[in-house]
């Protein structure tokens, strides 16, 4: 039994508000007694263990719920900020494209001059398109007009003799190319024009050897190549025609407008 000596105190001491005091005192009672009555009874430890699993159960799933609900509050975070990130870096590279189209566009213009002057000031080894060679099977044919397997005439290389040559590739062409080119005119007004490095037949006046020199080193003081005999040069223009062509012979010599020349360049 409890003891009430104080709550008998608590009541004298609280006139006002006796019967509300009395009201829950009886409920306490009541509670007191069930209590006692479910702690005495020999299965009552049973029974609790019964009543208290499924309340573990349930607090363990609301606290699992809880967790899970935490790391997918977290995950969700998280994808927000990644998506934000995401955003700004889009429109940072968005900015460097429009950039590198920018410096793209100057590097081609850049390019292109650059290619204009080249082609204009070509040096390899070519001859004029509208230059002609000799036929082995008669007439004559432009340079622009040569291809593969053509048979030729060439002058040897002493200039002693004409000998049957076959035109074996043309490399390089260019029909409408604007090129640079030495032009020869001969005292019998023959005309050849060849790039400045190409290779040419040659003799200085002083000298009794035939060399072969490059077109931009020969002068007014040699002498070209025909067959059986040497002919002085009147005049030398350096000047811009249109059109190159470089064939290549088995001989390695090619005959144009009657003066001998080489197919070859010097690298």
């Amino acid at each position: 039994m409890l003891k009430v000596d104080w709550l008998s105190q608590l009541y004298h001491w609280m006139p006002n508000n006796r019967p509300a005091f009395l009201h829950h005192f009886r409920i306490f009672l009541t509670l007191k007694e069930a209590i006692s009555r479910f702690f005495k009874h020999p299965n009552n430890n049973r029974h609790r263990r019964r009543r208290f699993i499924p309340f573990i159960i349930a607090f363990l799933v609301v606290i699992l719920f809880a967790c899970i609900a935490a790391i997918l509050l977290g995950i969700l975070y998280k994808s927000q900020q990644q998506i934000t990130t995401t955003s700004t870096s889009t429109g940072t590279s968005t900015t460097s494209s429009t950039t590198t189209a920018t410096t793209t566009v100057t590097t081609t213009t850049t390019t292109t001059t650059t290619t204009d002057t080249t082609t204009t000031t070509t040096t390899t080894a070519c001859y004029f398109g509208q230059d002609y060679v000799d036929l082995v099977e008669g007439g004559r044919r432009q340079i622009s007009r040569l291809k593969t397997g053509d048979q030729v005439w060439t002058i040897s290389h002493d200039g002693k003799r004409l000998i049957q040559d076959e035109i074996m590739c043309i490399p390089h062409a260019g029909p409408t190319t604007p090129t640079y080119f030495y032009t020869f005119k001969t005292l019998e007004e023959h005309t050849i024009s060849l790039t400045d490095s190409h290779f040419i037949l040659a003799m200085a006046k002083d000298e009794d050897k035939i060399k072969i020199i490059r077109a931009s080193e020969v002068t007014l003081e040699h002498r070209l190549i025909m067959n059986h005999r040497t002919i002085g040069i009147e005049q030398i223009v350096y000047s811009e025609r249109i059109g190159f062509y470089s064939p290549i012979t088995l001989s390695g010599y090619l005959t144009v407008n009657n003066l001998s020349t080489s197919v070859y360049v010097e690298l």
